[in-house]
């Protein structure tokens, strides 16, 4: 934004003094009508001498902005590539992550199953345990039953009713026996199978649980890396974009220039045929540097002096002569300088982005110029901080 609104003070600056020439000429085309004659060959010379010039000055400024427009090309393909190569190796990272996720769910599992498989072998176990105490109980009964039969067959001839009634409280015993121990299995079967379901249970919300753990860490890094790479293209989108916008309005001011030049061109005073090669000599002699442009004025300081005796108004033109030869007491210093003092004032060090706001240049023609003073020799530079030479 500040290469524009300097653009449109340069502009404003050359069109007064541009008018400012032209009201000069108007009164010196009478004064030096006779004197131009004499210097024709010497302004013949001095234009083509300020066309090589021009035409050098030219080919550096194209030449400059070649390079600054590598420069660019090159920073963008760089950050391009450094975002590919990133977006590369967080791919390569997930896909050994899944690998390595995988591997560790699968030796988990095995290691679970081989548990569960120990664990119903336990069980099993436990259950042909049982089973063989009933059936050995029920066995030993049966032989006790076989062997009290005998017994009871041997002690019939003794008591009809106290034998039966003996016989009747020792079944209602053995069942009562038989049905506790069938009771007891029972419910420690029950008990075994709500234990392994309980266990199943457990086991199936811990392996959720952690499942769901882990694909909550890879969505935060993922949603990391996502806003990383917005945020990358987002500063790179507004840096191009305030590139082209100051290149637009550069490209304005210097084209509402040129017209506000042109139409200056066609109402100026119309001098003689003779003398209308030397203006139009003259008018492109104020594209000039501003150095040239003061010689110039210099050298045409004698002619006026020379013509003011002869006229009949030297009263009038006496002020206003003082005013254009007068140079202005301001010494100009170069954004070049600018960076080069800035950085000397902070040995500490200091990066581009510090000099932005104090020197008042965007981030990207400060880092161009502290590049070019870097390969110059003049600073330099360690991990993006610029340091003034070391004495």
């Amino acid at each position: 934004m500040e290469l524009a609104s300097e653009m449109k003070n340069l502009s404003e600056e050359i069109i007064s003094s541009f008018k400012q020439r032209i009201k000069e000429n108007e009164e010196l085309v009478t004064e030096v009508q006779k004197t131009l004659e004499g210097f024709q060959k010497g302004h013949q010379e001095m234009s083509s001498a300020l066309r090589k010039g021009l035409a050098t000055n030219e080919k550096e400024r194209l030449q400059e902005s070649d390079d600054f427009m590598k420069g660019i090309n090159n920073e963008i393909s760089k950050l391009f590539a450094d975002t590919q190569t990133l977006l590369t190796e967080f791919s390569k990272e997930h896909q050994g992550m899944a690998v390595a996720l995988r591997s560790d769910l699968n030796k988990d599992e095995k290691i679970r199953i081989q548990e569960f498989i120990h664990l119903m072998k336990s069980i099993n176990e436990e259950i042909s345990e049982i089973f063989t105490y009933t059936h050995d109980l029920l066995a030993k009964f049966n032989k006790e039953h076989k062997e009290m039969a005998t017994a009871l067959r041997s002690d019939l001839d003794a008591g009809e009713k106290t034998r039966m009634t003996e016989f009747v409280a020792l079944m209602k015993s053995i069942n009562e026996e038989i049905s506790r121990i069938f009771t007891f299995t029972h419910d420690l079967l029950a008990k075994f199978d709500k234990e392994h379901q309980d266990m199943a249970v457990a086991l199936k919300s811990g392996l959720a649980e952690g499942e769901e753990t882990r694909l909550k860490e890879f969505n935060e890094v993922m949603k990391g890396i996502r806003n990383n790479v917005k945020d990358l293209k987002t500063a790179v989108a507004e840096l191009l974009g305030d590139y082209a916008q100051d290149r637009g309005e550069v490209s304005a001011a210097w084209k509402k220039m040129t017209e506000i030049l042109a139409q200056l061109r066609k109402t100026g005073v119309t001098p003689p045929k003779k003398v209308e090669k030397k203006v139009e000599k003259k008018e492109a002699k104020e594209e000039i540097p501003a150095e040239k442009a003061k010689e110039t004025s210099v050298e045409a300081k004698p002619a006026e002096k020379v013509m003011e005796a002869p006229l009949a108004e030297p009263a009038k033109k006496a002020p206003e002569t003082p005013v254009k030869t007068e140079p202005k007491p301001v010494v100009p210093i170069t954004l070049e300088e600018k960076i080069l003092n800035y950085i000397y004032k902070h040995p500490k060090g200091v990066k581009i982005s510090q000099m932005e706001k104090p020197i008042g240049e965007t981030r990207m023609k400060l880092g161009y110029i502290a590049k070019n003073l870097l390969d110059a020799g003049k600073v330099q530079k360690v991990d993006n901080i610029y340091f003034p030479l070391k004495k």
